[in-house]
């Protein structure tokens, strides 16, 4: 069989708080292949290019309601990059949902307007 069951994309994209920076996007994966552990495969295996390209951060964008998704992320180490104070209840809700213990989020590394990168997966 020679269908692609899972991608990942790894995309050079600087930006003003990830000035080196590499984005990991478009995660997806077959839904008659869900729950195999294919999207934590290819989101390692982008990190893993990262690395070898010596990006100095990899960064990514999703939605709260994603928890799969959150949670292979939160287990690859990545943490929330909180944009302004109405973001706080919402994270605490997605650590919730997926039975984690929330960093301290009010910890202004966290926060875009305190120039954080806590949530960079280095």
């Amino acid at each position: 069989d020679s269908r692609i069951v899972a991608t990942a994309l790894a995309a050079h994209r600087p930006t003003p708080h990830h000035r080196w920076g590499g984005e990991l996007g478009w995660v997806a994966a077959h839904p008659e292949e869900s729950g195999k552990g294919l999207g934590h495969i290819v989101c390692a295996s982008v990190l893993r290019r990262f690395r070898e390209a010596r990006y100095d951060r990899v960064y990514l964008s999703t939605d709260t309601f994603r928890l799969p998704a959150l949670a292979i992320y939160l287990r690859l180490g990545f943490e929330p990059f909180v944009r302004d104070a109405s973001e706080l209840p919402l994270w605490q809700e997605v650590y919730a949902n997926l039975n984690r213990s929330a960093p301290d989020l009010a910890d202004k590394r966290y926060w875009a307007s305190e120039g954080g990168h806590k949530h960079d997966r280095e």
